[in-house]
């Protein structure tokens, strides 16, 4: 069953049912037999879990690498390399939490902005595109409309200005 999984696991590292099963066997195996279990068969074990693992890592699956790091600290629990390879994970997986965050309140902003921006409220819609891009400032997509809002807003203020201008005249004409 073991050799079965390590193979199903080489067909497709992102998963991680086989790893799970195979960390099960192997606890199961040393409760049972664990006077004959030789060291190279123990040490071989051990750089399986790590071989997995390191290329589980490598093609950004990290919680199946996590978890055969943590089968390979089942079986020599004092070694460091998969105890500092669990640390990075857990501080990989914990910047793509923050970075998903990140992505949803941008992605937010930007509706927000872009529903404003349909109504034609400009300043609103300029607003949720200015804090999006404090948000993930190199984008380009809010600052593309933040510069089309903002040629709109002067437009509008020529085209007020010279209609005030005609008022005024309009005005002083008619007083006089």
């Amino acid at each position: 069953a073991r050799l079965s999984y390590f193979e199903a696991v080489k067909y497709d590292h992102s998963k991680e049912y086989p790893v799970k099963q195979i960390g099960k066997i192997d606890r199961i195996l040393k409760q049972k037999q664990p006077q004959k279990l030789s060291a190279d068969r123990i040490q071989n074990r051990y750089h399986q879990y790590i071989e997995l693992a390191d290329n589980q890592f490598k093609e950004e699956n990290y919680i199946p690498a996590k978890i055969s790091y943590q089968n390979a600290l089942g079986v020599f629990p004092d070694k460091q390399y998969p105890k500092d390879q669990i640390d990075t994970l857990n501080q990989v997986l914990a910047k793509k939490a923050q970075r998903s965050a990140k992505i949803k309140k941008y992605q937010k902003l930007i509706d927000q902005g872009d529903e404003s921006f349909s109504q034609k409220k400009y300043t609103k819609a300029k607003s949720s595109y200015s804090k999006a891009l404090e948000i993930l400032p190199g984008e380009a997509y809010p600052k593309n409309k933040i510069s089309y809002i903002e040629y709109v807003l002067s437009r509008r203020r020529a085209v007020d200005e010279r209609y005030n201008s005609f008022i005024e005249k309009g005005n002083t004409y008619f007083h006089s």
